[in-house]
């Protein structure tokens, strides 16, 4: 353990005295919500990485991490996945631009209820239920410039990737959690922070780029294999090994000077950036601990994917011009998703295999807690429904809303409780794939079908389809059934949207 969490010391001095705050008045548990586009499953200190996360450590350390939890396999439809309950493919864009989200739910319940980062969705953020956000809007037409908005105010344009706009956002939160406690004490608060990253890229100094490049001399080989150490000690890859690389992946040994300096130095940036996003969250952290409300407040860290092979080709300038064919591209993505297959935007593994972490001082009952159940970001908004007292909208005009596709993962992360053998669901692009119990089916775009027995081999490197073909296709009818109903759900829902907009 001391391995995996290498900077723990630190926070037991920047936390100390934490649990000696006061309580709110309210007896619902406040609750902050994170979600960071692109970190690999292995990319955290506690989770085996290298770089320096004591504020997540911390919470790691004293609570629960979990070591079978998914996303939705990108990193807008997590988004949508987390703030609704269902599968992206369930409901479609319709339903969630208008406004039935979860912080709707959670205001009737008596929450106030604040946002920053990301906002994937058309609708102003306080139409779904956030009463103050400093956010990344997305603009009409696929244009690629967002515009940062503070509660309804432009503030500036930008591209998505800019580290002043990230850690105007964190002040952002700040803010409102300020005024949360000065004017709205006696209301429970919701936080929702979608943090993208490479947002909190910064130009780094020579001699600081040096030192982090320093690091990653020896090449991804060797740190795939000290992070999968790592994760074996710490309990996170008990059934796993070292995944076989893409097959047009040159080996470490075989690339040229230059791909290697590459390599170490964008190695050198995203260790930067995730250390930047560590210490923004702890900046909210903190602003908790002078609430005096940290013993009632629910943390909850995940990621929207994991790491793709494109990841820095929009704010790295190191890596201009470089194309996901590029090695040293390619060697980053297989680090930060050790010890997984591929990364982002696939449904393997390593594309929907994520951290999280869940930390609440009066509720989670073993500390430092190993969670080995599957748990989805589905299940995040039955989750919080249920720790806040809210429920979810039986009804949408006339019609009834299906039953959310995730459940209570309460129990799970707050008592190490089990959850029953459901079916878990992908579909990212044209990829897909199915898991059942330990079992896990997919098809690649290439109409490639595979399956694999997880429990014994969670890196998938050994295939059995070809002995397992009457499994292979009931798990795939099984998941054309679940898409048929998804698709009957979303026109029954979208019906009566039609119907008010027409008058």
């Amino acid at each position: 353990m001391s391995h995996l969490l290498p900077t723990i010391s630190a926070c037991f001095l920047v936390f100390a005295g934490i649990s000696s705050g006061a309580a709110p008045s309210s007896s619902r548990p406040n609750i902050i919500l994170v979600v960071a586009d692109g970190i690999g499953y292995s990319d955290l200190g506690c989770y085996g990485g290298e770089a320096q996360t004591p504020y997540l450590d911390y919470l790691a350390s004293h609570g629960a991490r979990c070591s079978q939890a998914y996303s939705a396999g990108d990193g807008p439809a997590t988004r949508s996945v987390l703030l609704s309950g269902y599968y992206p493919q369930h409901i479609g864009d319709g339903v969630l631009n208008s406004g039935r989200m979860l912080p709707a739910c959670l205001k009737t319940a008596g929450y106030r209820c604040y946002h920053a980062g990301q906002w994937d969705f058309a609708l102003d953020p306080r139409n779904a239920g956030f009463d103050h956000f400093y956010a990344s809007m997305p603009q009409p037409h696929g244009s690629p410039v967002r515009l940062w908005t503070r509660d309804g105010q432009p503030e500036m344009k930008t591209k998505a990737k800019d580290a002043a706009a990230f850690d105007d956002g964190a002040s952002g939160l700040v803010d409102f959690l300020q005024g949360h406690h000065t004017q709205n004490s006696a209301q429970p608060f919701f936080v929702y922070a979608a943090i993208d990253v490479m947002d909190c890229v910064a130009p780094l100094a020579k001699e600081e780029m040096d030192a982090h490049a320093n690091k990653f001399v020896e090449g991804s080989e060797v740190l795939r294999q000290g992070r999968l150490e790592r994760l074996w000690e710490g309990g996170l890859a008990v059934h796993a090994e070292l995944s076989t690389p893409a097959k047009a992946t040159v080996g470490w040994s075989a690339m040229n000077g230059d791909e290697r300096r590459r390599f170490q130095q964008a190695m050198a940036v995203r260790e930067a950036a995730i250390a930047r996003m560590d210490r923004a969250i702890g900046r909210v952290l903190e602003q908790v601990k002078v609430m005096g409300a940290w013993n009632q407040t629910i943390v909850l860290f995940t990621s929207g994917s994991g790491a793709g092979v494109n990841f820095e080709m929009a704010s790295n300038p190191i890596g201009a011009g470089a194309s996901p064919a590029d090695n040293w591209v390619a060697h980053i993505a297989s680090v930060a998703n050790t010890p997984f297959r591929f990364g982002g935007g696939t449904v393997f593994e390593g594309g929907i295999a994520v951290p999280l972490i869940a930390h609440w001082p009066a509720g989670v009952k073993s500390k430092d807690g190993l969670r080995e159940q599957a748990i989805h970001s589905i299940d995040f908004t039955p989750t919080i429904l249920k720790l806040a007292g809210a429920q979810w909208p039986k009804k949408s005009g006339d019609r009834e809303n299906p039953p959310a596709d995730g459940l209570d993962a309460g129990p799970a992360l707050l008592e190490n409780k089990p959850i029953g053998n459901r079916a878990l669901w992908w579909q990212t692009g044209v990829d897909r794939a199915f898991r059942l119990g330990d079992w896990k089916w997919l098809e690649t775009k290439d109409k490639t079908q595979e399956l694999y027995y997880l429990r014994a081999d969670r890196s998938e490197s050994r295939d059995l389809a070809p002995a397992n073909h009457e499994r292979c296709k009931e798990m795939e009818l099984q998941w054309g059934k679940m898409l048929a109903r998804f698709k009957k759900d979303t026109l029954e829902l979208a019906a009566p949207q039609e119907k008010a907009g027409s008058q």
